[in-house]
């Protein structure tokens, strides 16, 4: 079976938005999910993935369409309009795990919410950003071309849960392969997903 990781800025916008660029597409996480429950695909989606999407939700880092203004803007969500979302993709989420996250100090703040973010990282992966860094060169993954290594953690879970592909709109901030994974854009997952039926 084909197992796919998910980073954090493939499923954002998805759950957000519904992923769609017309009303003619389909959206690509729907259509994810819908595989799984076939038994087709595993996705890899674990709690240090979760608590980033949170995290960024609740700190205001996505950009949304200002009614008074016209213009894109940073806003941050409330805890309940996050998991209004979270239950509607309640088959990516661990609905328990994401409503927890309200009593994390620090991540609906602009400018303390990576670092308590990282904090609930290091928790739940037992590994510290250093640690990260020497799990993956110890498995021969060429570290060179990383440009941040808060990336660091979704390429030691893609590496842990034995994933096929990771799938992410920045193929250029990874190194590929990763590991036994390949990483690849949005684009590129059409062309690796099973057919059904």
């Amino acid at each position: 079976m084909v197992v796919i990781a998910l980073d954090t800025n493939f499923v954002t916008p998805r759950i957000l938005h519904g992923g769609k660029r017309s009303n003619q597409e389909i959206n690509l996480l729907d259509r994810l999910l819908f595989l799984e429950t076939k038994g087709k695909i595993k996705i890899s989606f674990p709690k240090t993935t979760q608590a980033e999407v949170y995290a960024i939700l609740r700190a205001g880092r996505m950009k949304f369409k200002s009614k008074r203004t016209g213009k894109k803007e940073h806003k941050k969500l409330s805890h309940s309009t996050i998991m209004t979302f979270v239950h509607r993709y309640k088959g990516l989420f661990d609905v328990e795990f994401m409503d927890s996250l309200s009593k994390v100090s620090g991540l609906d703040n602009t400018e303390t919410y990576k670092e308590a973010l990282f904090t609930e990282i290091k928790y739940h992966l037992n590994m510290g950003i250093e640690q990260q860094a020497e799990y993956l060169e110890n498995r021969n993954i060429d570290m060179n071309g990383c440009k941040d290594p808060y990336d660091y953690y979704i390429m030691v879970s893609s590496v842990q849960d034995s994933a096929d592909y990771l799938v992410t709109n920045n193929p250029k901030d990874f190194p590929n392969p990763l590991g036994e994974c390949r990483v690849i854009s949005d684009k590129e997952l059409y062309d690796v997903l099973p057919v059904y039926p």
